[in-house]
């Protein structure tokens, strides 16, 4: 159903807007490593732009918007763990969450 999926598309987009004004926030302020943003934000990029490839692939077997609903999943996912376990110096654990969101992200290029 394209409705639900523009739907689904519309909400994603609006958490990835308001996600933007908040990731250089939080990795100055709460990860305290302002030194990595650049490198988080790479982390970001690369990994949705490689993820795109395997969504691709994934979406000539399944529907676009169970895809999505996945995909959406993994954005959950990677903002309950970076707002309740990430704290000052947890770098990795937020580079891991960054990747999950990377990933997420690339669905919505298919």
């Amino acid at each position: 159903s394209s409705g639900a999926l523009l739907l689904a598309s519309t909400l994603y987009g609006g958490a990835v807007a308001s996600n933007a004004f908040v990731f250089a926030y939080f990795v100055d302020y709460v990860l305290q490593a302002n030194d990595k943003l650049e490198m988080m934000l790479i982390i970001y990029i690369v990994s949705g732009v490689l993820s795109v490839g395997v969504w691709l692939r994934l979406a000539k077997t399944y529907e676009k918007i169970s895809l999505i609903k996945i995909s959406m999943v993994f954005q959950t996912i990677s903002v309950l763990v970076i707002g309740l376990a990430v704290g000052a110096g947890d770098e990795l654990l937020f580079a891991l969450m960054v990747v999950l969101a990377g990933i997420s992200f690339g669905a919505f290029s298919v």
